[in-house]
């Protein structure tokens, strides 16, 4: 375990658009305020959005889904499908799976980016050849099962991507960045993910999802080997380095979980919520008026950017 050397910007960024599909009452108000001549943003589906800073040059993906109790975690059955990758022992859980599916097959997920992919490189083209050789990310993130969803959906992604020459239709790179994300799949899942999917999974001191799915028998529940671990601690210190530091965890050969991070620590049932959805490097899941207040910078500072305004 020692200090993680992602920036800290970069998980704040994405961690505010893992907020937003819970302040549905505000998405209104993120497309009026996105209505820059650099930024595009549609809503693909029910609780799964886009958002395309071109200044970025990045798609951003994200989900929500749906919240459990601890109660209904612990009770939670089994029930694996094939995961479509060239082994067929790859097993993730079937229902959430089902469910990312049928966002591709039924609501077109994949068509849509495709579209902002185009979209994004000719306005990109537009502003000049240097421009449209740079990188175009495609980026999915979510909290919780919506973490689920995104890393399933950006692995999908990431493996069409891979496996398909048409480079107009793709992104040139694919990152997937999940916070308190549940397991998902068995071990040889765990060892795709690590070989072949780009994530950044996030956790927070002891939130107890992350520490599920756990099955009573047979095949089990693993987490990919890297973790990125906020190991928030009260403290009366300025720098945010020391009161809400970060590490990396991982584990090398086999997947499984570092024991000197989440999964490591004891969660509080009484505190499990709150716990859950606790601080991201200052964006409270749930919490609309830091987030949206977070985004909103976020965005002003690319339309600065775009514009040279002041």
């Amino acid at each position: 375990m020692h200090k993680n050397a992602i920036p800290r910007k970069n998980i704040k960024e994405m961690a505010q658009f893992a907020n937003l599909p819970y302040c549905s009452m505000k998405i209104n108000n993120v497309g009026q305020f996105v209505n820059e001549p650099d930024v595009i943003a549609a809503t693909l589906i029910k609780k799964v959005s886009t958002y395309l800073p071109i200044e970025n040059r990045e798609i951003i993906v994200y989900f929500r889904g749906k919240e459990l109790s601890l109660n209904e975690w612990k009770q939670r059955e089994v029930n694996w499908a094939v995961f479509q990758s060239p082994s067929k022992n790859s097993l993730v859980d079937k229902v959430w799976y089902e469910h990312v599916q049928k966002m591709i097959n039924e609501g077109g997920l994949f068509k849509k980016i495709a579209t902002y992919v185009s979209l994004a490189r000719r306005l990109m083209l537009a502003q000049g050849t240097q421009k449209y050789k740079q990188i175009l990310k495609v980026k999915f993130t979510g909290h919780g099962i919506g973490g689920a969803y995104a890393l399933l959906a950006g692995c999908l992604y990431e493996l069409e991507a891979l496996n398909d020459n048409l480079s107009d239709t793709f992104g040139d790179q694919t990152e997937i960045y999940t916070f308190g994300q549940p397991r998902i799949g068995n071990k040889d899942f765990a060892i795709l993910v690590n070989e072949k999917c780009s994530i950044i999974r996030v956790t927070h001191t002891n939130d107890y999802v992350p520490q599920f799915p756990v099955a009573k028998e047979g095949e089990q529940y693993v987490h990919s080997n890297v973790e990125h671990w906020i190991a928030s601690r009260e403290c009366d210190c300025p720098n945010p380095d020391d009161y809400e530091p970060i590490y990396r965890c991982e584990v090398f050969g086999d997947p499984g979980e570092n024991p000197n991070c989440n999964s490591g620590q004891l969660y509080k049932e009484a505190e499990s919520n709150l716990a859950h959805k606790g601080s991201y490097l200052g964006i409270t899941i749930g919490d609309c008026k830091t987030g949206m207040e977070g985004m909103q910078r976020y965005i002003n500072t690319r339309s600065i950017l775009k514009t040279g305004k002041k």
